[in-house]
Parts: C-alpha cells; structure tokens; sequence
C-alpha cells in the first residue's frame, strides 16, 4: 500500500478540503484527487462523497479512517528506521515516552550516557499515553517505553522501576491556599482539577486520583488534558489546579506556585518497560545499562 496515498487519505479526511490538504501533503489539487481515486480503486470501495460544495466521509470511510491513520504512523516509522540502517547505526531503539518523563534528571542521565557508551545505535523517541506505549509494545512496534505506574498488568510484558517522583499540587499565583507551604488532600477535593487524560486507573491520572482515593474522597470537578504543560497553562489562567511530578516544576510558566502535598504517599512511578520475548539485541544492551545504573546508585 503507497503510504503517499494512505497520508493523502488521512490528511483530507481532517481538513475535508481538497485545496487545503493538497497544501498540507504538499500535492497539487489534480495529484491528491488522483490519491484518492487510486485508493478508492486499489480498496474497492468509496472513500469520500464529494460535490461542488462539500467533501464528506463515506461511512466505509469513517470505518477504515482509525486503521488508516496506524498504518501511516507505522509506515512513517518503518521509513525513519530503514533511513537510520542506510545511514551507518547498527541498531535502533523505538523508545515510546509519556511527556513527564523526559524532564526527570534519571532518565535524562540514562539516554545520554546510553548514546554516548553506544553511539552505533540510535534511538528513536515516539510520544504517546501510557495505554498507547502498552498497546504498541505488546504489538512489537515499540521497543521500549517510559511509563507511570499504576499500570495494568501484561504477562508478556517486563517491567523495571526507574525513579519516584514526589507529586506536587500547582496553583495560580494568587490561590488563598498558595500561602501554605504544604496543603492538605481535604482542601484540595473541593477545587477544580485539571487532569492527566489517561485511562481510568492508570498513569499519572491514575497516581493522581489514588491520592483522594485513599481518604475516602472524590475531586470536585475535573477537566481532561492531554499534556502536562497545557495543565500548568491553564492553572496559570485560573482555570483550576493540578498535581504534578516534582520535575515538571522546572517548566518556566509564570503566576503559577508549586506546593508539598501532605501526604507521604503522594507520588508516582516512573518505570522502563519491554516485551519479555526480545528480538532486539538493543534492547538488552539498554536494559542491562539501565540495571547497572540504578545499581550503582
């Protein structure tokens, strides 16, 4: 299958345009709805209504779209991968990472001395959610990834713990609770919380819901986010609260103040993870360099 032709695919089925997706795949107008005829025969099937007015999503179209888009980001890979070979590295990492994570001092140590011991095997970073990172991993499409605990548990998956992070509770500037230096669970349940848009139970939202949880307590309002930095922005604008790793304070948004959470078992685990049955001979050397880290530690 032409990935030229599966992107052509995906990118007008977001802009439903044909003048503003050939720009966007950097196609004329003529060569995308070639694309899409092609696809449409090559498939069997009508991808798209279209008329003078409108361009619209058959519903065979809605259908495929999700499987569409993982075969491009597949392919997408599978061409960074092939180029990386041609270009001399006798390995390569596909290293899956949750946002938070690469701001920690741990794993930023881990990578960069990592490439500079191995510096014939390059690593690949691929952002993604905890769910995601688990789901890729076990499909063998990724070959590490950082994740937060809570996790689910996969039998066929390896787990290695890196690092804690105490969580910290962050408001805006001129909250009446920033004038405390540690702030109590209770009087955090009644503000709103921005959280981490993980699954239910999981991740850093997972660590986060845990934290009331354990006192018998539900948060009084939460809005859902994908990035950690865009929770912070939006505590900047006094759209409510949010509870972080200790790391992210390094991020330099204003009118924002980190505070202590009083409660010891405030924190989150950030962990490696790898499939258990490992073709990837880079793996292991990644791994082994990670154990004897923390082990010297």
């Amino acid at each position: 299958m032409d990935l030229r032709k599966l992107k052509s695919f995906t990118v007008l089925s977001e802009t439903l345009h044909f003048a503003r997706a050939a720009a966007e795949v950097n196609l004329t107008q003529p060569a995308l709805s070639n694309h899409i005829k092609a696809l449409e025969k090559d498939l069997g099937i009508r991808l798209f209504e279209r008329n003078q007015r409108s361009v619209s999503l058959t519903m065979e179209g809605k259908v495929l779209l999700g499987d569409v888009q993982h075969a491009v980001n597949q392919l997408e890979l599978l061409e960074k991968t092939a180029k990386r070979l041609a270009a001399g590295y006798k390995g390569v990492l596909r290293l899956g990472y949750v946002g938070t994570s690469v701001l920690d001092p741990t794993v930023m140590n881990i990578i960069r001395e990592f490439r500079r011991r191995c510096a014939d095997i390059d690593i690949i970073p691929v952002e993604s959610d905890v769910n995601r990172q688990l789901l890729l991993l076990q499909q063998g499409q990724l070959d590490l990834a950082l994740v937060r605990k809570p996790l689910p548990v996969f039998r066929d998956l390896a787990l290695l713990d890196l690092v804690k992070n105490k969580l910290y509770v962050v408001l805006p500037a001129h909250h009446p609770l920033a004038s405390k230096k540690r702030i109590s669970v209770e009087d955090l349940a009644n503000e709103p919380l921005i959280l981490q848009d993980d699954p239910m139970g999981v991740g850093l939202g997972g660590a986060v819901y845990n934290i009331f949880q354990r006192k018998g307590l539900l948060p009084h309002n939460t809005h859902l986010t994908k990035e950690v930095n865009v929770a912070i922005a939006l505590v900047a604008m006094g759209m409510g609260i949010a509870v972080v790793p200790d790391s992210q304070r390094s991020l330099l948004i204003q009118d924002v103040v980190y505070r202590e959470i009083d409660d010891a078992q405030a924190v989150t685990q950030l962990s490696l993870c790898w499939h258990k049955k490992i073709k990837n001979q880079s793996v292991k050397l990644f791994v082994k360099h990670v154990e004897a880290g923390l082990g010297a530690e």
